[in-house]
This record gives C-alpha cells, sequence and structure tokens, in this order.
C-alpha cells in the first residue's frame, strides 16, 4: 500500500510528468505575488473544512495535484464518502505545508500593481534567464493540466456535440464507478476499439452559446484501458478519475500528445489581447486554480504556457490589474486560463486580457 505520510515523494515523482510554472516565481516577485513553494514539510495539521471543499481541491491545495485525494481520503477514516463532506470536519493532513489554508486574496501586492491599467504591462518584467534554475518552483502534474475545462465544437456521428462516439454506461447495482473498476461502454458509429487501447473519459460541463455558435464546456474526468471487446460491447478498466464517474460521459481514443514542461519564459513579440468569456465555476468569487475561458485561441497566436494579465472592468471606472492566468490549454478558438495568482478577487465576462510573457517549450 503507497505510504500516505509521503506526499512530497509522490509529487516529484508526478512532477517527471510536467514542470509548469517554473518562471513565475520570478515574475511573482515583480508583483509581489507569493506562489506556493512545492517543498512540504512532513508535518501534519488539522484541516477545518469549508463550504465548498472537495478532497480533489485539498488535495492540490496542500500535495500539488489533486489525483493524491485518494491518499487524503485514505488518511481519514471517520470520512465514509469521500464525495461527502461538510463544512466543520476535521481533516487530518500529513507533508502539508502548515498553512491552514491558501489564500485567494493577495494582500501583499503592491499598490502600484493593483492599480495598474496599462494593458502592455510585459515591458515591465525581463526574464532572460533559465527558469529551471529558480528556487522555489511551482510543480503542476500532467494530470491536473489533462482535466482542464475546454469549449468543444465538433459533432459526433449522431451530429450531437460532443467528443467521442462511445458512451460509458450507468454501474449496475451502484450508483458510481469506484477506481479499477470494470466499466461498461456502448459503442457509436465508427468505434473500433481493441483489447489495450487507453481511452479519455469525457463529461459535459454544461453548453454554451459562443460566438453565436453552441458548444459544449467539457473536461476529462478519467481514463480507462480496454480490456475486451464484445459484438456491441466494450469493457475497461478504469485507470484516473477526477471526477465522480456515474455513467454517460463520453469515451474516445487516447490523445497520446504529451505536454511539455516550459522552462522558460520571453517577451511578447507582439501583442495578443482578448477578452474573458466566461469563469468555468460558479463559486461567489474566484480562487486560486479555478479557470478562465477566454475568446482568443491558436488562430491568434496563443499556445499553451502564455502567462496573461486579467483587468476587470467597472463602469465609469479604468480597468484594473485583478488576476494573472497560465493557458493550460488551448485550441483554434479560444484558451482555458488556470488562476496562479489573484489581486482582486473580482472577474466578469468582457473583462480585458493581455499577453504578458510567451512561453518558451522545453526543446
Amino acid at each position: 500500500m503507497p505510504d500516505r505520510h509521503s506526499f512530497r515523494n509522490r509529487i516529484q515523482r508526478f512532477s517527471s510528468g510536467l514542470l509548469l510554472l517554473c518562471a513565475l516565481n520570478a515574475f511573482a516577485d515583480s508583483l509581489q505575488i507569493p506562489l506556493q513553494n512545492s517543498e512540504a514539510s512532513d508535518q501534519v495539521v488539522t484541516y477545518i473544512v469549508k463550504d465548498g471543499d472537495t478532497f480533489w481541491d485539498l488535495a492540490f491545495e496542500f500535495t500539488g495535484d489533486p489525483f493524491e485525494w485518494p491518499f487524503l481520503w485514505e488518511g481519514n477514516p471517520h470520512i465514509k464518502n469521500p464525495h461527502l463532506i461538510y463544512p466543520g470536519d476535521q481533516l487530518l493532513i500529513s507533508g502539508a505545508s502548515g498553512q491552514d489554508h491558501i489564500s485567494t486574496v493577495n494582500d501583499s501586492a503592491s499598490e502600484g500593481s493593483r492599480q495598474t491599467t496599462n494593458r502592455q504591462v510585459s515591458s515591465k518584467y525581463s526574464l532572460t534567464e533559465d527558469s529551471s534554475g529558480i528556487k522555489g518552483k511551482f510543480l503542476l502534474s500532467s494530470h491536473f493540466f489533462s482535466s482542464v475545462p475546454f469549449l468543444w465544437t465538433k459533432k459526433d456521428s449522431s451530429g450531437n456535440i460532443y467528443p467521442g462516439n462511445a458512451i460509458v454506461e450507468k454501474p449496475q447495482k451502484k450508483g458510481s464507478y469506484q477506481l479499477f473498476d470494470i466499466i461498461s461502454i456502448r459503442p457509436g458509429k465508427g468505434v473500433n476499439f481493441i483489447p489495450g487501447d487507453t481511452i479519455d473519459l469525457f463529461e459535459s460541463i454544461r453548453f454554451v452559446r459562443f460566438r453565436n455558435s453552441v458548444t459544449n464546456l467539457v473536461k476529462r474526468n478519467g481514463k480507462a484501458v480496454v480490456n475486451k471487446v464484445e459484438d456491441r460491447k466494450i469493457s475497461a478498466r478504469l485507470m484516473e478519475m477526477s471526477e465522480v464517474i456515474r455513467g454517460g460521459e463520453r469515451a474516445t481514443k487516447y490523445d497520446n500528445v504529451a505536454l511539455k514542461g516550459v522552462y522558460k519564459f520571453s517577451q511578447p513579440e507582439k501583442p495578443v489581447e482578448a477578452e474573458v468569456f466566461e469563469r468555468v465555476e460558479s463559486s461567489a468569487s474566484p480562487f486560486l486554480f479555478q479557470t478562465l475561458i477566454i475568446d482568443k485561441g491558436e488562430t491568434e497566436g496563443i499556445r499553451v504556457g502564455d502567462i496573461f494579465a486579467v483587468y476587470h472592468k467597472e463602469k465609469g471606472k479604468s480597468a484594473q490589474y485583478c488576476m494573472t492566468g497560465y493557458a493550460a490549454h488551448v485550441n483554434s478558438f479560444s484558451s482555458s486560463l488556470i488562476i496562479v495568482s489573484i489581486s482582486n478577487n473580482t472577474v466578469s465576462p468582457k473583462d480585458s486580457v493581455a499577453l504578458i510573457l510567451r512561453s518558451v517549450p522545453e526543446q
């Protein structure tokens, strides 16, 4: 059984998949925005559950990888159902950094940075050194980025806007699948899975109208390996899950395009501006690692790893810097930004977004 008291070692193993935001520490120093340090202690802290908390979010907050949530649950046997935790519940968390909670509002950000209204703030930052040498790297795994929500526009074989032409069937005699369960999949037209295939599972969050067209806001919530194909029935073993899988998810062959680490940043060669389309999560206010969808993508030159400043606009007032986002998923027409620092936790559709640091992928 994995040692649940060794979060730090597991984080280091996961980091081999992707080292991200290495240069953000230098950038954050310029804005006086502290980032969580990946060096965790071995102490055990008591955490009081707050409204909206989940094991998924807490595992990411305290360990750097949300896929560590089963170990967090394992260390709290008094919680019978990991999907049902309530405000006031006490959790013991091993290997935590010692802080009770990562603040979602950075009170230490300089007043000058808060009042920045010039969209072309990139001229204020000059990053020329190899960021892999910067201490206090912030590590985010490829598992995390593979589950970032994004907009989907392609139609399946039935003419519906969904990824994949196969559907996960509901489990028998229980409400949801568990990790390593055998799941049943109903293939659609054109599906030709064979034993050994790795498949991604996607859930639909909601349908939204984007640029006068209906799109599906989706996220990858699991991965499975096909072990048997019989006539019109496919069975596969569930190998990863980031959300509860109840059936109805779409299954498609695994996209084996691994994200590469971003080790350097450079000044943008040209201005790139966009607008916030919407914030995916429905909490009252934004917090770290939530997702913003913006209305520009690869067509406008955006690529994974780019760093953006977000400016909130209020009627009768000039735009003010409110947060920084990392482009974690980019398609031809839109991008998904992960919020990595917050100065003012107010963001709305139509808020301005400006590229401030250009990612330089690992060669």
